[in-house]
């Protein structure tokens, strides 16, 4: 099994598919991949609340060494049109958002071997909306890292490096990417 854990699913839902209301709650907790053991395990909430043809989605992703990444969406969706159509009308507008607050890159060398040390930390703050067929990105990855040793010494050290992308519409900016490396920037 590529993944190991508890799952817990609970689902309620009543009336006609005109007029369905539907709750999900999925809760997975110590949830593990025996490649990563060296990792902690994760918890994973999500929360599909569906009424009114209209489709919520609220999750988080929580493990010891990073802050809650959190996940938060909806969109309008009409199970009769879907059924008779077979797909989803490319104009329905949604939205998405995903974000994490700043937190260490310190994980890095238990997911990377052949990092030693990485003191850092890293911030998202991504939103999509629009439509399907017109997708907007806003928001943006931040990182700072004030240095990376490998554990094999004759690789270089980085340092005082940080990366900033910024997204508006269409557009990935990389607003910043700066960093000294063997002791050059």
């Amino acid at each position: 099994s590529p993944v190991i854990g508890m799952v817990n699913l609970d689902v309620n839902a009543g009336g006609t598919l005109d007029e369905l209301t539907a709750k999900a709650t999925l809760r997975a907790t110590r949830i593990q991949s025996p490649d990563a053991s060296q990792l902690d395990p994760a918890t994973i909430s999500l929360d599909l609340d569906f009424q009114n043809d209209r489709l919520s989605l609220n999750g988080s992703v929580q493990q010891r060494l990073i802050q809650p990444l959190r996940i938060s969406g909806n969109l309008p969706f009409d199970i009769v049109a879907f059924r008779n159509n077979q797909k989803i009308d490319p104009k329905t507008a949604f939205e998405l958002k995903v974000a994490m607050p700043t937190s260490s890159l310190n994980f890095l060398s238990t997911l990377v071997p052949a990092i030693r040390q990485s003191p850092g930390t890293a911030a998202i703050d991504v939103s999509v909306r629009g439509t399907i067929a017109q997708p907007a990105l806003s928001g943006a990855i931040t990182a700072n890292l004030s240095a990376l040793r490998f554990t094999d010494p004759s690789l270089p050290p980085i340092a005082d490096a940080a990366l900033q992308v910024d997204f508006t519409r269409d557009r990935v900016n990389i607003a910043r990417c700066t960093g000294r490396i063997g002791g050059g920037s």
